[in-house]
């Protein structure tokens, strides 16, 4: 359609010899008509033709802006949402934990526990149903989780428990199992421990 009025316009517009238009040369109200629309239709193309570029421009600067909003959009969550390893979750200090066994949780068991960031270690003692106990153990700041031993030095049959945890963000515990595994008994079940100045609620 555009070549069509292009075309129309030339045709309309084109010289002669003496270089004069059609147009120039038409007289009749015919011709003025003529005239008329081909120098209409030019504008209306030439309208056309900068409103599509002025809108071009327009979308583009908005895609633009967009990708710049969404990538501050993106960047805020990112430094919103801090990693529990920036946050030091191996905290030494006083730690609460609770087991389940036979349907029944057993809580709550005080412990203090010292972590070696260097190390990747921790080491502490506390007491449980059972008695008096230490813990010896290993952490990973990377894969966020805890392995310990407790030993309870009262019981002559050398009596350990061996615990795996992993950080849980949304109780803000490590949460896991505890394993038994003796001559004479052995037995595992849910375990839970949790930082005590990070307790909002006692563990439920």
């Amino acid at each position: 359609m555009l070549l069509a009025i292009l075309i129309f316009f030339a045709e309309v517009t084109a010289e002669d010899q003496k270089g004069r238009s059609y147009a120039a040369k038409c007289t009749t109200k015919q011709c003025a008509t003529l005239k008329r629309i081909a120098y209409s239709l030019w504008i209306a193309v030439w309208a056309v033709c900068i409103t599509g570029t002025f809108s071009v421009c327009i979308l583009l600067c908005y895609r633009c802006a967009c990708r710049r909003t969404n990538q501050s959009s993106n960047k805020s969550e990112q430094e919103l949402a801090v990693s529990p390893a920036e946050e030091n979750i191996f905290q030494s200090g006083r730690w609460v934990s609770r087991y389940h066994q036979d349907g029944l949780w057993y809580s709550p068991h005080f412990q203090q526990i010292n972590f070696d960031v260097i190390q990747d270690s921790l080491e502490g003692d506390g007491e449980d149903d059972v008695g008096r106990f230490n813990v010896i153990g290993h952490t990973s700041n990377t894969a966020l989780t805890m392995s310990m031993i407790k030993r309870y030095p009262s019981e002559a049959d050398g009596y350990e428990v061996k615990v795996d945890l992993e950080w849980n963000s949304r109780q803000n515990a490590f949460v896991g199992k505890w394993f038994v595994h003796t001559d004479m008994y052995q037995d595992s079940d849910r375990f839970e421990l949790k930082k005590v100045q990070a307790m909002k609620n006692d563990i439920q």
